[in-house]
């Protein structure tokens, strides 16, 4: 046979079809929190955090590498526990803005049903005011009236006796 120089290629091993993910659930790296919390490893289930497949690889590296990995993981599950808090704080802080916006436009709209009460507390009071005001004009122009009434029929009555008075006299002048 003749050689080009090149390496023979080795067979690859094939991901069965019916689990076209089991090659890609074994990575160096943590999942990311939504896929954490999609997953239903038991062993994710009681620690909460995936499952290493670099355990399996430490055993036949050497014992400075293997500290290596270890240190690197752990950097990469605390980092990824700090990126849960922050989320954790950044939904809480949100929650708060949202809560602090409802409050105020409920506040906003309690202020303006009491405007709108002493407006129309004050529109009422008003008149009230002016019809009292027009009720005693009503009552001093009626007693005006009955004055005038009584002066004139006192009028009249005077008018009557210098009548009364002044026919006596022509009849006795005549």
């Amino acid at each position: 046979m003749p050689t080009s120089g090149k390496k023979p290629l080795t067979p690859r091993p094939k991901t069965p079809s019916w689990d076209g993910r089991s090659a890609f659930r074994h990575t160096p790296y943590p999942p990311p929190s939504s896929a954490r919390s999609s997953t239903s490893s038991p062993s994710m289930a009681s620690t909460g955090k995936a499952p290493s497949s670099s355990a399996t690889r430490r055993a036949g590296s050497s014992s400075a590498s293997g500290s290596k990995y270890e240190r690197r993981l752990n950097e990469l599950e605390e980092g990824t526990l700090q990126v849960g808090d922050a989320d954790y704080n950044r939904t809480r802080r949100t929650l708060a803005k949202y809560n602090f916006a409802v409050r105020d436009k409920e506040l906003a709209v309690q202020r303006e049903e009491q405007a709108s009460k002493y407006a129309n507390a004050e529109t009422e009071f008003r008149c009230q005011v002016d019809l009292k005001k027009l009720n005693i004009e009503l009552r001093q122009a009626e007693e005006n009236a009955i004055s005038k009434q009584v002066q004139l029929l006192q009028l009249q009555i005077e008018l009557a006796k210098l009548k009364s008075t002044g026919a006596e006299d022509s009849e006795m002048n005549s």
